[in-house]
């Protein structure tokens, strides 16, 4: 049971779907749709963007069977043991599957041992084609009640009228007319009278010999119903074709208050007001007509806006209230009693004080809790679905993380491999210089000499550019003193032309004799000579220990 509700009247010329929300002790009404006939009822619902998730639709007319009876003041399951009885003997008379439902309405004033329930039956073939037709538009059914209980959940809900006292509430229709009689706050009897508009139309097309077309069009325009000073014949013909007609509407209200005299063996019943609803509601004269009939005060009841509450501290009832949008408000009258059933049946929904009746067939019912139990279903698995997904999600990131965290953990080794690698082969080449410096140690001046001859031999001034080296030589040489000395040869070929070459090579030794710690330089003879084309030379350098 939610705060939100939607009721569903289907008329014939026009659907009507309420929308009511309850706020602790009041209830809003807070949207209307009006499908035409001939309307899709979910485009309509589409174009005003309301969504019907547990409609309540009302049944009248010939769709529903109400029966006032006695039964022996018992304890509640033995009761209700005795009203399902009853009912069970009411659906095999049937010739159709009928199911069926039940209101304890109260004691008897005279006989106190028993009470008054009505019984509400409908055959199920009805209800299923109600339920496939709203399925089809999009809308969600989730129940069925009788249009007179609606009209009484509505009642109790316009708190500017006093429950106390027999209170008759009718609601003029298309093809028929609800009935609900309600005493000091109580539902009573309910009936559906099958007198509407459409015999009000028909008696004016009869007495004016126009189309029916013609009689709607002057039941709006001209309608209105006199005892007496008409402006002229025609009203006076219009007056009693009318009258004729609420005559069978007034009949059928006389014996409803006579089954409640009978049944709760009252001397006398006499209304003491009389609420009237519908469209046709609004007829000028007819309170009147209604009151002078049932000698009691009858009046246009207004559910748009409602009247404030006449009751505010003593009155437990919800109130009704309206903030309905203007886009809904056109297509509306300004009283919106012709609402008076939608918004009742939408009242049953939000649970006590409001009736409500168990009044679904066992196959619907298993069909709308499959349905109901098949949504949660539906959500469960894609709450199942998504949290799959979202885990599998993680995992892959997961994953992923890892993936990439292994792969930077082998670069990183890759690296560090590479790095180590270059350390080794600079420990190599350090060692090795290492090596080459301890035996240049050994010869400290001759070292002196070879590095600034090697150092000097780039300069242009101690090497022409016609000269080429190709390798260079230390080699250790025994003079005839048995002393050991270092000699550095360069070999090379010169760039020349031919007859220069042996002065180039010469004046090379000359400027190589003339370096520090060089000895003395010496062009070798017999390696210094043409060779396959080529001049190639020698020169041999010796050092001395200090600089000169």
């Amino acid at each position: 049971m939610g705060n939100v509700a939607w009721g569903i009247d289907f008329g014939s010329r026009a659907t009507k779907i309420a929308q009511v929300r309850r706020e602790q002790n009041k209830v809003i009404i807070e949207r209307v749709v009006v499908a035409e006939h001939g309307r899709d009822l979910r485009e309509a619902l589409s174009a005003a963007g309301v969504v019907v998730r547990e409609g309540i639709v009302g049944l009248s007319g010939k769709d529903c069977m109400l029966r006032l009876v006695k039964v022996p003041q018992a304890p509640p399951k033995r009761l209700s043991l005795i009203l399902e009885f009853e009912i069970g003997e009411l659906t095999k008379r049937s010739t159709e599957p009928t199911c069926g439902a039940y209101h304890i309405s109260g004691a008897s004033e005279m006989l106190s041992d028993q009470l008054l329930a009505t019984i509400a039956l409908v055959k199920e073939k009805t209800t299923e084609q109600i339920y496939q037709n709203l399925h089809g538009a999009g809308v969600a059914c989730h129940a069925f009640l009788p249009t007179p209980f609606a009209l009484y959940n509505t009642f109790l809900a316009l708190k500017n009228y006093d429950p106390s006292g027999v209170t008759v509430l009718l609601d003029i229709g298309v093809q028929t007319t609800t009935l609900a009689v309600v005493k000091d706050g109580a539902f009573i009897l309910g009936r559906t009278i099958p007198v509407g508009a459409q015999e009000l139309t028909k008696a004016l097309a009869s007495a004016l010999s126009i189309t029916s077309q013609q009689a709607e069009n002057v039941l709006l325009r001209e309608g209105v119903i006199k005892p007496k000073n008409w402006r002229s014949e025609r009203e006076k013909s219009i007056s009693d074709a009318l009258s004729g007609v609420v005559d069978r509407i007034l009949l059928g209200v006389r014996s409803a208050l006579n089954m409640v005299k009978r049944q709760m063996r009252l001397k006398s019943i006499k209304p003491d007001r009389v609420l009237l609803f519908g469209g046709c509601a609004r007829l000028p004269g007819l309170d009147h007509m209604v009151s002078a009939s049932l000698k009691t005060k009858a009046e246009v009841a207004s559910v748009l806006p409602p009247p404030s509450s006449q009751f505010p501290d003593a009155d437990p009832r919800p109130g009704l209230h309206e903030q309905i949008p203007a886009r809904d408000a056109q297509n509306i009258s300004p009283m919106g009693s012709e609402l008076a059933v939608a918004v009742g049946l939408a009242l049953s929904a939000l649970g006590p004080p409001f009736l409500k009746l168990d009044l679904l067939p066992p196959l619907l019912r298993k069909k709308i809790e499959f349905r109901e139990r098949y949504v949660w279903l539906i959500a469960a698995v894609a709450l199942v679905v998504a949290f799959v997904i979202l885990a599998g999600l993680a995992v892959g990131r997961e994953e992923g993380s890892v993936r990439r965290r292994n792969t930077a953990l082998k670069q990183r080794r890759e690296q560090l491999e590479s790095r180590r690698s270059a350390l080794a082969a600079k420990r190599k080449q350090l060692n090795r210089l290492r090596s080459t410096l301890k035996k240049l140690r050994q010869l400290p001046s001759l070292n002196k000499g070879v590095v600034k001859l090697l150092a000097q031999l780039h300069s242009t001034k101690v090497m022409p550019q016609s000269i080429n080296l190709t390798s260079l030589n230390l080699t250790e040489t025994k003079s005839e003193e048995k002393s050991r000395s270092k000699v550095l040869y360069l070999s090379g070929t010169v760039n020349a032309e031919v007859g220069e070459e042996m002065t180039i090579v010469r004046r090379f030794a000359k400027v190589l004799s003339e370096l520090p710690f060089v000895e003395g330089a010496s062009v070798d003879p017999e390696a210094t000579k043409r060779q396959k084309g080529r001049f190639v030379f020698r020169i041999g350098v010796s050092f001395t220990e200090e600089e000169k």
